[in-house]
């Protein structure tokens, strides 16, 4: 089905592929909980010497913020180990203002104990409520390929509604990881319940109202991870991209 939705998207039938999210297809079993997170986002370190590639993807979200903004609200879906408000805070301070949400008690009550200053939610997007027109940024790292496909419009739709006009969605999302030979092997660590490509992705935001403004793709390189990425961009080495950042804006 996920191949199926990627033909659709590169062949821009935006319609039928709409189609595919309403219909009641079989979907990879979503075993993302709370009790799992409060696991996984305490273990996880985003260290450039420990994980290059997540840490670039953090520092592109927040170039994404744009240098001279003020007084920037942002919701922060999937707080997880905080590593965006850690980033945030060291460039904007105060000019910045995050509500966070996440499904980890864990991560709420670490986030909210490390930034007073800022609104914490234990609670999944599915099911948080969510002002309209409250934000300039919404940001989700990592979190769409956790969201079961006959839920992903609706959680877009309402991403789209948080969003002041012109505001912007920063979202990233996996690459490439072989999820379908995992999940047929029985090994999904990380509950993943959809297998992006850079195309359906952005047919998915495109479906709800965004213009995507920019991208970047990222590569996960252990050793060397700038000069290996640099290379890969210039030179285009035989080497598949592992992630994507992307900008969406609201008209």
């Amino acid at each position: 089905m996920e191949k199926y939705r990627h033909n659709l998207s590169v062949s821009k039938r935006l319609k039928e592929l709409k189609l595919t999210y309403k219909a009641r297809i079989p979907e990879i079993k979503n075993l993302n909980t709370g009790q799992m997170w409060d696991r996984l986002n305490t273990t996880t370190n985003r260290t450039f010497q420990s994980n290059p590639m997540a840490y670039n993807r953090i520092k592109t979200a927040v170039s994404y913020l744009g240098e001279n903004r003020k007084n920037l609200t942002i919701l922060d879906i999937g707080v997880g180990p905080a590593d965006f408000e850690k980033i945030v805070n060291n460039k904007y301070g105060k000019r910045a203002s995050i509500v966070g949400i996440d499904i980890s008690k864990d991560s709420v009550y670490k986030a909210r104990n490390e930034y007073p200053q800022w609104k914490f939610i234990q609670e999944s997007i599915e099911k948080c409520k969510v002002g309209v027109g409250d934000f300039d940024y919404v940001v989700a790292l990592e979190v769409l390929e956790h969201v079961s496909p006959r839920c992903t419009i609706k959680v877009l739709t309402k991403i789209y509604k948080a969003l002041k006009n012109n505001g912007g969605f920063i979202i990233s999302v996996p690459l490439n990881e072989g999820l379908e030979e995992m999940v047929k092997s029985g090994f999904n660590p990380n509950a993943h319940v959809r297998v992006y490509t850079k195309e359906l992705i952005k047919a998915e935001l495109e479906m709800v109202g965004f213009r995507v403004v920019k991208h970047r793709l990222l590569y996960a390189f252990h050793k060397n991870y700038w000069i290996k990425s640099l290379l890969t961009k210039l030179f285009g080495l035989n080497k598949k991209p592992n992630n994507i950042v992307l900008l969406a804006q609201k008209p």
